[in-house]
């Protein structure tokens, strides 16, 4: 069988990236798979919700998951349960829930009392009426599944294969197990895989199974937004958008009339539509419109043959400034591609693609990387303290400096202004990359486009820290620091 390098490289992308030790950035992460923020629980039938109590929420496991990838906030659905639940003065406890059905099953048993990040309506599969326990709410996000085919995957619990076995009784002791697994159709070629368990293991993310038997042929549907954010931490699978528009809701019990008028009053209000459009841009914002497995590849050869060069330099940089350790990563990867010696057409030069200006300003040799990651980090920190109270939080914060380090702190606030005059708060990424290309004399589009790839790789970097498995933890510090720095 003939493996072009493309896809050997695309097969080997976990695994190349977690086993190199010059990613290094796990010497805290604890030795298990992540886990979901919040507290967690099994199912049992409970008494009629009351305010100021204890919600139950059943979640898939793929988002429980995600949940972990990204550095921007505990995730969509539970920022979003966490509105509600602070409104209602209530607890979330959250409960793994196998599959759509299972979760309205649940609801109506009064096991759980809400049901999160599944789509559709309240029919059982494969039958057209609906559950006379359960109430659909309004539909937040209408979208096309992605039908994902040509990889192995687990079945719902209690389905087994021909032989009996359970697939999903074991659990994999790592997460590079449930990696390798995934690509095991590849890998097997190469023999045996280092840390890849014989019988193989289910990647969290195919919990979202159709049909199947888990012999590479199964058909998984996945909402675009969870397929762009797992792609990159894929393997080579198959993949096409499905016609038919699907509405993304909650679901509810509504044998409670107390919970149930909560519920219907929170997705009535009018802020409701902001909030949710605030999120969406906050999880999703910087996903590309089209992902291109050589921007992935490229930045999986980045890491593994020219990161430990400056590992060490990047390291105290973080250290010393307070950038966020993986951010600055995504931004000399996206500044020079790891090139101490890239020049642009502007002329900017450097690791951190300083002007002759900013560098005698810092007082540093560009040409060096060393001086030119320090100096490049202490710019951007500069600029961060100088965005200040501009920002709505943290990480627009971050977003807005970075913006000022590709176009300058005078164009920055131009466009918080040109916003402003749009109808806009202009405290917010969000509104800004809006705004930017409109600015004249600047060039906005190159703003917006270097702030969303930062944004992109850094969600990346992030990723790998969460799934990555305990035998790393003995590399370098950058990732540990990584990981302190995190709030996970």
């Amino acid at each position: 069988m003939h493996y072009s390098p493309l896809r050997l490289w695309r097969a080997l992308l976990p695994v190349l990236i977690l086993l190199a030790g010059s990613l290094a950035l796990l010497a805290y992460w604890p030795d298990r798979l992540p886990a979901a923020h919040g507290e967690t629980a099994t199912a049992s039938s409970g008494e009629p919700w009351s305010e100021g109590g204890v919600l139950r929420v059943g979640s898939p496991e793929p988002l429980r998951q995600a949940s972990v990838l990204s550095p921007y906030g505990p995730g969509f659905e539970f920022e979003l349960v966490s509105v509600f639940c602070a409104a209602a003065a209530a607890k979330p406890v959250w409960v793994a829930v196998a599959d759509k059905d299972t979760g309205l099953a649940m609801l109506e048993r009064r096991e759980i009392d809400l049901l999160v990040g599944f789509w559709g309506d309240t029919q059982r599969s494969g039958e057209s009426g609906g559950r006379t326990g359960v109430t659909k709410g309004k539909a937040y996000a209408h979208f096309n599944p992605v039908r994902i085919s040509g990889a192995t995957v687990p079945r719902p619990d209690g389905e087994s294969t021909d032989d009996g076995k359970d697939p999903r009784a074991q659990k994999p002791r790592s997460v590079i197990e449930a990696l390798a697994w995934t690509f095991s159709s590849i890998l097997s070629a190469f023999g045996d895989t280092p840390g890849q368990d014989k019988e193989g293991q289910p990647f969290p993310v195919f919990s979202f199974v159709t049909d199947g038997r888990g012999d590479g042929k199964d058909i998984v549907l996945l909402d675009p937004a969870s397929y762009a954010l797992w792609l990159p931490f894929m393997g080579d699978v198959n993949s096409r958008k499905v016609g038919q528009t699907t509405p993304y809701r909650w679901f509810w019990r509504n044998d409670d009339s107390v919970l149930a008028e909560r519920l219907e009053q929170f997705w009535k209000d009018p802020a409701r539509d902001a909030e949710v459009a605030e999120l969406t841009e906050r999880y999703f914002g910087f996903l590309p419109n089209t992902l291109r497995q050589r921007d992935i590849l490229e930045l999986a050869e980045a890491l593994a043959t020219r990161l430990s060069k400056y590992e060490t330099f990047i390291t105290n940089a973080a250290k010393e400034t307070g950038v966020p350790p993986l951010l600055l990563v995504a931004a000399i990867y996206q500044e020079s591609r790891f090139d101490p010696d890239a020049v642009s057409e502007t002329k900017v030069r450097g690791i951190m693609q300083l002007t002759a200006a900013t560098a005698e300003m810092l007082g540093v040799d560009r040409t060096d990387p060393e001086q030119c990651i320090m100096g490049g980090a202490r710019y951007l920190r500069d600029l961060w303290e100088r965005v200040g109270e501009k920002a709505a939080n943290d990480w627009d914060r971050w977003f807005m400096a970075l913006a000022a380090y590709n176009q300058g702190m005078s164009n920055l606030n131009r466009t918080i202004r040109l916003a402003r005059e749009m109808g806009k708060k202009g405290n917010n990424w969000a509104d800004l990359k809006q705004a930017f290309p409109l600015l004249t004399n600047c060039r906005g589009v190159e703003a917006k486009s270097f702030v969303e790839r930062i944004r992109y790789y850094n969600f990346i970097l992030h990723g790998l820290v969460a799934l990555a498995p305990a035998e790393t933890q003995d590399f370098a510090p950058l990732l540990g620091l990584a990981v302190a720095d995190a709030d996970f």
